[in-house]
Formats: structure tokens, C-alpha cells, sequence
């Protein structure tokens, strides 16, 4: 049963007209040692600035969330959803490749705009081995491309 599910909502991210463009990143330390700092263990590289970007392929995302609004900005001339996490279900044109948490997802509206989200959390949609995969992605906004703003 989840290979079904997986299978079928691959074809809806893949096929769907709402679905957007992404391209995929994987965080790769270049530290000899990525476990500590000086001899002390480190818990994680999110804070890491020795860092090269794997590239992991294009593929799709489509948002699962129903639409909810968010806050206005402080100029109230748009909607910050910065605060908030999405859920979303993405998928790879490579299949063989499986996205992790930390992985970076440009999406890509148009214009050569490319919004960055994180992966921050990956729960199964479905209680049954085998499961399945959903993605919880948050914006991060140190890593957004617009070309109008890059000089």
C-alpha cells in the first residue's frame, strides 16, 4: 500500500499545474574533521561557514498546506510568512535520489527568482512500513536569489 500512495503522489507533484520548478542542494562541510571544533564535538554544521552546496537535481513541489494568511509586514505593503513552516511534497526527476532534512529546495516562480527553503522535518503521511514521505520546509531568506538585487 505506501508504494502505491508514494507512486501516485509523485505523478500528482510531478503532473500538477500548480507544482513549481526546484532545484535541490545538499550541505557538504569541508572541514577534515566536521564532527568537532578545535578538538570539541560539535552537535550539527548548521553554523558551519566552510560549506560547498551538492547539487541533487530539479524535480517539483507542490504545497500540501490548505492556505491560511499570515501577518502583514511592518511597511503593510505585503504578507511575511517567514515565521511559518509549509508542508509541501516534492519530488526529484531522479528518483533514485532521497532528499534529507537540512537539504535546501530552490523554488523557482519566475522571472530567474529563486526562493530557498529548508527541509526541517520529514514525517510519513501513512502509519504502515514502508511509508511515505512529506516534507516540512521553512524560507530562508539568507539564501534568496533575485537578479535585480545581484550586482
Amino acid at each position: 500500500v505506501p508504494d502505491h500512495i508514494a507512486r501516485a503522489a509523485r505523478i500528482v507533484t510531478m503532473r500538477h499545474p500548480n507544482a513549481f520548478d526546484v532545484v535541490a542542494y545538499r550541505k557538504r562541510v569541508l572541514r577534515v574533521e566536521p564532527k568537532t571544533l578545535g578538538g570539541l564535538a560539535v552537535l550539527s554544521d548548521e553554523d558551519e561557514s566552510n560549506v560547498d552546496w551538492d547539487w541533487l537535481g530539479e524535480g517539483k513541489l507542490l504545497f500540501s498546506d490548505q492556505y491560511a494568511g499570515a501577518n502583514w509586514s511592518t511597511e503593510q505593503d505585503n504578507i511575511n510568512y517567514a515565521a511559518s513552516g509549509f508542508f509541501a511534497q516534492i519530488e526529484l526527476i531522479d528518483d533514485s535520489m532521497q532528499l534529507q532534512k537540512t537539504d535546501i529546495v530552490y523554488v523557482m516562480p519566475g522571472g530567474g527568482a529563486a526562493i530557498a527553503y529548508e527541509i526541517t522535518n520529514i514525517p510519513s503521511t501513512i502509519g504502515i512500513p514502508g511509508y511515505t514521505r512529506k516534507y516540512e520546509i521553512q524560507k530562508r531568506d539568507d539564501l534568496l536569489y533575485v537578479p535585480e538585487f545581484v550586482k
